[in-house]
């Protein structure tokens, strides 16, 4: 589909020239001599772009680009401004102008400046979408989940999502802290403003400052360029502190300051810089016992735990864990369109072992799984089968191995009291008297391990 690029200029030559450099690129031209023409155009034929001369015979050039901007504010215009008129470009510049070009002006700095233009529209128009994307990623009803402990995360998250109120999500690693916080950001108020997440636990400790708060050019050795900090990228939307609980003592201090003050303060910097994010921090530890220990401020673990959503770990979300792992398959068929792909279903054998297994890993680790096993699988495969999740199998044998240590003791004595009546050819007193233990006692062992005392009879009669 052709750009449509509208043309105002008062002079027939230069709307004739612009018409054929542009036609010439395969761009639909629509062309006006006066404002009135060209705000009826505009209205009618909705442009991609709009070059517009800041001197027209019935309005003011810069009026006609403020009334195109207040009928629509994304509006994307280039003046056209004669020599002489560079003070006004400058102006129209700031009354939302995109860029501005003087006549006379050369056929290639034209074409780059509407080409310059309909890109920044063409990567306008993709983020929309990738936002648009993300948010319909992210919308609740996506979150997988239908056990009872996930749909108390999912109360709580309504609470909260409409509420500028500071969130501090609880879990173990892989639990979805940074998917509930984003679901939270894009379900709210503040969807159409960046989300930035920072995970604190993998930054550098002598970097902290300045990935956070930003600094200023010679601030630090090193400090070649001004660095404008994640709290001001964040705008007004919202900041994800993951792994809060690895901050430094002295970043704790001054992230505490700014979460009082809202406002941030770049290194070698003397300006207060106002911030309007929400925040939004996580941990996969334990806050109280860090606190008790003298590694975490009280003031801002209070300023920070104001609401709190705690995250189950899979292992106690049984009912969830099958659907996810079929959620998991049919994500990656989308994201591979391979055909072998299209008929993988989970084996009754593998949904027991993805049951039966601890996910220490979570989530995170049940994806990883799930992927692993799609790559193992057959070319003529129709299901997953125990024996693709390589991974379960080891963990399974190892928790078998540590039932087995748990429980070694009822082994050993159903061992010693067969020993014993073997011993004795089925006599029950005299296996008793050999045991150290109380015939009752002896009794009631034999009948809890279904030991069959005449077994032992027949052995005595057969050696005798």
């Amino acid at each position: 589909m052709k750009e449509k690029i509208l043309v105002v200029d008062d002079e027939p030559q230069i709307l004739d020239l612009i018409e054929f450099i542009l036609s010439g690129k395969g761009y639909q031209v629509i062309k006006a001599k006066d404002g009135e023409k060209a705000l009826r155009s505009f209205s009618i034929h909705k442009p991609q772009l709009v070059l517009l001369d800041i001197k027209l015979p019935d309005r003011d050039g810069i009026g006609v680009l403020r009334e195109m901007r207040r009928l629509n504010d994304e509006a994307v215009i280039i003046m056209i401004s004669a020599h002489g008129t560079i003070q006004l470009a400058i102006e129209s510049m700031k009354s939302g102008a995109y860029d501005f070009i003087e006549k006379p002006f050369e056929t290639d700095q034209l074409q780059l400046k509407v080409r310059n233009a309909l890109e920044k529209i063409r990567l306008e128009e993709e983020i929309s979408v990738l936002k648009w994307e993300l948010g319909e990623k992210y919308r609740l009803k996506n979150i997988i989940g239908s056990s009872d402990s996930m749909k108390e995360v999912f109360t709580l998250m309504k609470k909260v999502i409409n509420n500028d109120i500071t969130v501090l999500i609880r879990g173990e690693s892989g639990t979805g802290k940074e998917m509930v916080a984003r679901a939270i950001h894009f379900n709210g108020p503040r969807r159409e403003e960046p989300f930035v997440a920072v995970n604190l636990g993998a930054i550098p400790e002598n970097l902290m400052e300045s990935e956070l708060f930003g600094h200023e050019k010679g601030a630090f050795t090193g400090a070649d360029y001004q660095r404008i900090g994640r709290f001001e990228q964040a705008k007004n939307g919202t900041i994800f502190l993951d792994e809060i609980a690895d901050l430094t003592p002295s970043v704790q201090g001054k992230l505490l300051r700014v979460l009082q003050e809202k406002e941030v303060q770049r290194l070698g910097g003397k300006k207060d810089i106002p911030i309007n994010a929400r925040v939004i921090a996580a941990t996969s530890k334990n806050l109280e016992q860090l606190l008790q220990e003298g590694h975490f401020r009280e003031d801002l673990y209070f300023r920070i735990n104001v609401f709190s959503i705690n995250l189950p770990p899979l292992r106690e979300r049984g009912e969830d864990i099958i659907e996810l792992a079929e959620y998991f398959i049919r994500k990656k068929r989308k994201s591979t369109h391979h055909p072998r792909t299209e008929s993988l279903r989970l084996g009754e054998d593998a949904k027991k072992s993805l049951l039966n297994y601890r996910w220490p890993g979570n989530v995170r680790e049940l994806e990883n799984a799930v992927e692993r096993a799609l790559i193992l699988t057959g070319e003529n495969s129709q299901y997953l089968r125990a024996s693709h999740f390589t991974l379960l199998g080891e963990q399974e044998k190892k928790q078998l191995n540590k039932d087995r240590e748990v429980l070694p003791m009822e082994q050993l004595e159903r061992k010693a009291l067969s020993d014993a009546l073997n011993t004795t050819g089925g006599n029950i007193s005299e296996a008793a008297r050999l045991l150290g233990i109380s015939r009752d006692t002896m009794h009631r062992k034999i009948k809890k391990y279904r030991i069959k005392v005449a077994e032992f009879w027949r052995k005595m009669d057969t050696s005798g």
